[in-house]
């Protein structure tokens, strides 16, 4: 019985200090507490100097000034024909072709209209999509290589009415070291290669 009573005790005393460290441990990790590292980012000021998205926006606005030429082009067409259906008597043989042909500009018109606004708006989806993943995907890189646990954003547009709005601070204060916006700017454009000038 007495051999028995040593080796009890010792993994009694054992166990004690292994717990009486844990707890030690465990108590100090709670009064040790590290604030995360945090950054901040502006996404609009990086969206708005991201070359990617100027060049894409120039694309856009081409695609839309040439829609709007061939629209302007249809609507003088009618107007025309509506001019020419006022000079022209009811009775008479030419009425009816030119009003055909009036109603036929009209149908293109709206037609023409419907489709342009949409490829040009899904284009811009796209582009915008596009941008703002790659945004995403260099803020998380930048994060992961300055090791930080935390990135904000700076400021949220709220829209007033459609299309128009005005940016709304959320990070009222930030010391500069700690605002990411010109590093994942700077990294996006130098990694952006504009088409047709030294590859694509």
């Amino acid at each position: 019985m007495r051999k028995l009573r040593l080796p009890v005790a010792l993994l009694t005393l054992s166990l004690l200090c292994v717990s009486g460290c844990f707890l030690f441990l465990g108590a100090q990790a709670f009064t040790t507490f590290l604030p995360p590292r945090t950054a901040v980012v502006d996404i609009s000021k990086i969206f708005d100097s991201y070359q990617k998205q100027i060049d894409k926006s120039g694309e856009l606005k081409v695609a839309f000034d040439k829609a709007k030429r061939l629209m302007d082009t249809l609507k003088e067409n009618i107007e025309i024909k509506e001019e020419e259906l006022k000079s022209i008597k009811q009775d008479s043989p030419g009425y009816a072709r030119i009003f055909s042909e009036l109603l036929e500009s009209r149908r293109k018109f709206r037609e023409g209209q419907k489709k342009h606004g949409e490829d040009i708006a899904k284009q811009q989806a796209t582009v915008v999509e596009e941008i703002r993943d790659e945004i995403a995907r260099e803020i998380e890189t930048v994060a992961t290589s300055k090791e930080l646990d935390l990135v904000l954003e700076k400021a949220v547009t709220a829209e007033l009415q459609r299309g128009a709005g005005f940016h709304w601070k959320i990070i009222h204060f930030a010391k500069p070291e700690y605002d990411i916006t010109k590093e994942v700017t700077d990294r996006l454009n130098k990694r952006y290669k504009r088409p047709g000038v030294g590859g694509g």
